[in-house]
């Protein structure tokens, strides 16, 4: 999820809600978070 400052909500930017896959768009029990200098 991304955030922007102040924001009660965020948007989606990794994955989707609830489904899993091993596809380049999808997540799968990931372990790390790596960012870069933007935030993104």
């Amino acid at each position: 999820m991304m955030w922007a400052p102040g924001a009660t909500s965020g948007v989606i930017v990794a994955g989707q809600t609830g489904i899993f896959g091993s596809s380049v768009n999808q997540l799968n029990t990931p372990t790390t978070v790596t960012f870069d200098i933007l935030g993104f």
